[in-house]
């Protein structure tokens, strides 16, 4: 009985974990969906971190941060140790830019401009947009627990 129940528990955990988990839904060029699980930055220290001293990124992984209105978000790569697909999205929930962003180890860091404005903002792993065929215009869908 001891055995069943901790199984059981066991299970309600890995189903609440699971129920848990955000995720980005794109629909790309071919109307396929693709979905991406990530972690969130919302506060300033989330967004100042962000995917810094990450050595791996899982194929479907990648990291979605929230800004309070549109407008054009710098980004750079200090201390970023992967390559990644940054990928700028507008209030609409549409691509409105994916620039492909490289590591800086040292300053003056490259800083990385969307040509349009955004309120959300995509890191997954360099050449992850080319690879599912997303462009820009293409719509999102965001599935956030919290």
């Amino acid at each position: 009985m001891k055995i069943l129940t901790i199984i059981l528990l066991s299970s309600l955990i890995l189903i609440a974990s699971c129920s848990n988990t955000n995720k980005v839904i794109i629909t790309n060029s071919q109307q396929k969906d693709i979905e991406i699980q990530v972690s969130l930055a919302k506060t300033p220290q989330q967004k100042q971190q962000g995917l810094m001293n990450v050595s791996n990124l899982s194929q479907n992984q990648g990291m979605l941060f929230f800004f309070d209105n549109e407008d054009y978000y710098n980004f750079w790569m200090k201390d970023t140790l992967i390559s990644l697909d940054i990928i700028f999205i507008n209030k609409d929930l549409r691509i409105v830019d994916i620039i492909q962003a490289v590591p800086c180890k040292k300053d003056p860091c490259k800083v990385y401009t969307p040509k349009n404005k955004a309120q959300y903002v995509l890191e997954v792993n360099k050449d992850f947009a080319k690879d599912n065929k997303i462009v820009i215009n293409n719509s999102l869908k965001l599935l956030i627990n919290s």
